[in-house]
């Protein structure tokens, strides 16, 4: 189950240091020529923008729903938007995302799917993001270095963080080795002195689970390579909706030239870097490492500090409040039914 006092402890850092760094950003930039420059935005930005935001809701929900359809079991289209921003919301708000997983787990284990079936689902969820993301940064890392800030050990820091990244995925890429590994550990002596007389029952519903796991694994990969394609394909194309919100505004909003390929990929690393910072949501870092990335796109010192307040309520706050209504929509409907008697 989701960990609700990491949550409120999340929304409450995040809040804070992001509002923080907002204002010292803003008092930092603005100046007379900042409204002026307001004045002169596109409005037709703000549209495409969010559209391409509500597209990247819509592939992550198709996502989750073909991701469970491949087990037999039938997702609807409203539930699996509905759960699948809870979970960017608790993801949002919880260091390095861990709360996103057991959120996504609970909900659909509530919709009917076993423990074993609802973490099949997150985990290759999970996993793929994980291999896009940790084999595709360090190609683009490369070939774009110029764009990133040069400090001693630098390479080595970010392809270790590359690699760790990528280790997160041995249980899809080798499940059998992970519970052979996973056997290895529960059966020492020392996790027996720590579990005590509660070790045998902890460990029966750990295999069952990782059994449950493993053959839903094989089925997937057997028979639903077709589907398991698909959800490659969404995967894949989740990156390009979310990242083009920067560019649209650019293009659109300020009128700026630049090359469309650049700023998604460099922001597509920054992304993979800034998921790494243990705090929620990356909260302040995100805000000044963009700030540094859009001033080397050409974004003016006077429109700098706006430009990404707006680009985080964009591709931040508004993920995260309407994520967040989505979760307390979810929690009071089941609220209401264990209310009801029978």
């Amino acid at each position: 189950m989701y960990n609700k006092g990491l949550v409120k402890k999340g929304i409450i850092i995040t809040l804070a240091v992001s509002l923080l760094i907002t204002v010292f950003m803003l008092f930092d930039t603005v100046d007379q020529r900042t409204w002026s420059g307001i004045l002169k935005f596109n409005p037709i930005f703000i549209l495409v923008a969010g559209l391409m935001l509500i597209g990247s809701w819509i592939v992550e929900a198709l996502r989750l729903k073909v991701l469970s359809n491949m087990l037999g079991e039938h997702l609807g289209h409203k539930d699996s938007m509905l759960i699948s921003l809870a979970t960017t919301f608790t993801s949002n708000v919880t260091p390095l995302t861990t709360g996103g997983p057991p959120t996504q787990v609970y909900f659909l284990h509530k919709k009917g799917l076993s423990v074993g079936k609802a973490t099949v689902v997150v985990s290759m969820r999970v996993a793929l993001t994980t291999i896009v993301r940790s084999f595709l940064a360090p190609v683009f890392y490369v070939i774009f270095r110029s764009y990133f800030p040069n400090f001693p050990a630098g390479e080595v820091l970010f392809f270790a963080i590359s690699f760790i990244s990528a280790l997160t995925a041995v249980p899809l890429l080798m499940p059998n080795a992970f519970r052979k590994i996973f056997q290895w550990i529960m059966a020492r002596k020392t996790v027996r002195r720590i579990l005590g007389d509660r070790f045998d029952a902890a460990f029966a519903r750990v295999m069952t689970t990782a059994e449950e796991f493993r053959a839903n694994l094989s089925l997937i990969f057997k028979e639903k390579k077709g589907q398991l394609l698909i959800v490659f394909l969404l995967t894949i194309l989740y990156w390009p909706l979310y990242l083009a919100i920067a560019p649209v505004m650019l293009l659109f909003g300020l009128g700026m030239k630049v090359v469309l390929t650049t700023v998604l990929v460099v922001q597509f690393v920054w992304l993979f870097l800034i998921s790494c910072v243990p705090v929620p949501g990356g909260s302040g870092v995100t805000e000044i490492g963009f700030a540094a990335l859009f001033k080397l796109f050409g974004v003016p010192q006077h429109l700098l500090g706006i430009f990404v307040v707006i680009w985080r309520v964009f591709t931040f706050y508004l993920n995260t409040f309407v994520g967040g209504a989505a979760f307390m929509r979810i929690v009071a409907k089941e609220s209401r039914q264990e209310a009801i008697p029978g």
